[in-house]
């Protein structure tokens, strides 16, 4: 299943498939000695953006959150991640709604529920809300809502607007 590398679990491992930037991206991935077809793991996080370790063979390594939206990876099993971890152009599964009471309720009467497919379309400048398409209407949500909405992916968007705002 190709995910991105920010996605990945601690203690998963995911081999390399693609990096997902410009020439920046590459010569960042490049000098941390970082090949594509190597297998990585996951050996911590830290909160919000900050780096992500990774262990590659027998060496350690940290890799900032941007370069690691940027790398996709190919795993065994099913990452499901929050909502709001997700990029524009991804198509993804509801896999559980974790809100509650009348935010809840107004989520699944809109259609957000169990294995229903929505697209995210865009996001506002400065990331919140975001626009999802679902049912054949646009739904925009605030990412605290989406926090609480689980999701797998579908098609991972390899050619994402990393501003988000168009597509």
């Amino acid at each position: 299943m190709l995910n991105r590398l920010e996605n990945l679990p601690t203690h998963k491992r995911g081999r390399i498939v693609k990096v997902d930037g410009g020439n920046g991206a590459l010569s960042n991935f490049e000098s941390l000695g970082l090949e594509i077809g190597d297998e990585v793991e996951v050996t911590g996080k830290f909160p919000h953006n900050g780096a992500i370790p990774l262990r590659k063979e027998n060496e350690d390594l940290s890799i900032g959150k941007g370069l690691a939206s940027k790398i996709i990876i190919d795993t065994d099993e099913e990452i499901i991640i929050s909502l709001d971890k997700a990029k524009v152009g991804d198509q993804l599964k509801v896999v559980k709604v974790k809100s509650d009471g009348e935010i809840r309720r107004r989520l699944l009467d809109m259609g957000l529920v169990k294995d229903a497919e929505l697209e995210i379309v865009r996001s506002a400048p400065l990331g919140d809300p975001i626009e999802v398409m679902l049912n054949g209407f646009n739904l925009s949500l605030r990412l605290k809502e989406a926090e609480g909405i689980f999701v797998k992916f579908v098609d991972l968007n390899q050619e994402a607007n990393r501003n988000g705002w168009y597509k």
